[in-house]
């Protein structure tokens, strides 16, 4: 893969380079394409440029450092179980290692295919919103007259499309898993299993590849694609989360309070959570890191390994005892489930400690870190 991929125009023409770009298990960030990008955002002014690219180029990292910090953290052991599984299929372990770098000119992340695909939807749906791209044409032109350029007036704007946007997503979320909640209910009940427990099992499955849970819900494989289309929503509303939390963090600096950021959270039906996050952003930017070459490599020694959602283990757990579920397909659906839940999950981005010039110990205790 090239980095910085230029898409062709309508006319033929070469466009404008594209910011994320994927293919051949490797995702490029390009800095100068973002950069390109900010200008052309609703959020106008050197100043304000500035602060917004800053902030984007630490939610992006911050995303890396946590995918890398999961995948790298577990054992060999770990990343090759169930491979012996003649039920195993596909899944985030079938590919090259993970690992990211970053570069003055941009970010690379290599790792299975399917992993890859779905950071680049995060990526290119986090800078689409935070510089307005999924704006109206009228209203971006209206936000570039004399009397609405004001950072705080566009910032104001692009919160705003973002929530209502967000609430679109978990509207068509909420329909689909409808859907599949009504086509699998048989089964559940058969099998003695919530309907909510019954949805987390199966999608989890179907991530795998697909075994005895999913053959058991989902014979003919009907529901697949919609499993395939809710993993694609949930990547893009992550992305909206991420760049809720950037635009949050933009507009502190331009002049807004937490109150009345919270407030137009909740005007605009949204959850606060945005805003811790934004506070750790706005911190973390201010502190950017240099721009000699800095290295997102796995950790020296492993973190502890995530574990799935509680309810996942449960119901696994409760199949298993009445002997649904081999112990084998219950690991292989458990490391799915948590990968998944690090993937899209809304906890704090921001939590790690880093170097300023090597993240190869971030995730650590401040205590525990190695020297060198």
């Amino acid at each position: 893969m090239t980095p910085g991929v230029m898409t062709e125009s309508y006319f033929g023409r070469p466009a404008e380079k594209e910011v994320a770009t994927a293919g051949n298990e490797q995702l490029w960030v390009d800095k100068s394409a973002l950069a390109n990008r900010v200008k052309k955002s609703p959020v106008q002014g050197h100043e304000a440029e500035g602060l917004t690219l800053r902030h984007l180029i630490e939610a992006i990292r911050a995303l890396l450092r946590r995918i890398v910090s999961f995948f790298t953290g577990r054992s060999e052991a770990q990343a090759g179980e169930g491979q012996s599984n003649p039920e195993k299929g596909s899944g985030y372990d079938d590919g090259p290692p993970v690992a990211a770098t970053e570069t003055p000119e941009g970010f690379s992340l290599t790792g299975p295919q399917q992993l890859i695909d779905r950071v680049q939807t995060m990526v290119s749906g986090l800078v689409e919103s935070a510089t307005g791209q999924n704006l109206s044409a009228s209203l971006r032109a209206a936000l570039s007259t004399l009397e609405l350029a004001d950072p705080k007036i566009a910032l104001r704007v692009l919160l705003q499309a973002n929530c209502d946007l967000d609430r679109q997503m978990n509207g068509v979320m909420s329909e689909l898993e409808s859907r599949i909640l009504v086509h699998i209910s048989p089964a559940a009940a058969r099998l003695d299993v919530g309907a909510e427990d019954a949805l987390a099992v199966f999608m989890s499955d179907v991530r795998r590849g697909g075994g005895t849970l999913a053959r058991e819900f989902d014979p003919l494989g009907e529901m697949k694609p919609y499993v395939g289309e809710m993993d694609r929503l949930e990547s893009a509303l992550a992305a909206q989360r991420r760049a809720r939390e950037q635009i949050c963090a933009t507009a502190l600096e331009a002049g807004y309070s937490e109150g009345e950021l919270a407030a137009l959270l909740d005007r605009y039906g949204v959850e606060r959570d945005a805003l811790k996050n934004a506070l750790a952003l706005k911190s973390q930017a201010a502190n950017e890191l240099p721009d000699n070459v800095v290295e997102l490599r796995p950790f020296r020694q492993p973190r502890p390994v995530s574990e799935p959602p509680a309810t996942v283990q449960a119901a696994l757990s409760k199949l298993e005892a009445a002997g649904h579920l081999h112990p084998a397909e219950k690991e292989g659906i458990e490391r799915v489930a948590a990968e998944h839940a690090a993937l899209v999950g809304d906890d704090d981005l921001f939590e790690m400690e880093m170097q300023a010039d090597d993240l190869s110990g971030f995730g650590q205790a401040k205590g525990n870190r190695p020297t060198t």
